[in-house]
């Protein structure tokens, strides 16, 4: 089964979403709205399942969680990272 992850960069430059999806991209469009995503700039890895969840586990555990205090209790603010590590 093919799944998704996703690395959205936040309009606002600062930092950037970690997450995957594994039927469909409308968790970006929610992501959109929540958070406000620069999408021209995002990028979406298309894999087997558990390559994906590989990828942002690994990826989760490198990059510190940042805590912008604006950020924090929105929906999947957990996998907000700061812009630098997606650079």
């Amino acid at each position: 089964m093919e799944s998704y992850l996703y690395l959205l960069p936040l309009k606002s430059g600062k930092v950037f979403k970690i997450g995957i999806s594994s039927k469909n991209l409308n968790r970006i469009n929610q992501h959109n709205s929540t958070y406000g995503i620069d999408l021209e700039n995002s990028y979406i890895i298309q894999a087997q399942s558990k390559v994906i969840r590989f990828l942002e586990i690994e990826l989760l555990c490198l990059f510190p969680p940042c805590s912008i205090e604006e950020l924090l209790y929105k929906d999947g603010y957990t996998e907000i990272r700061e812009i630098v590590y997606l650079k």
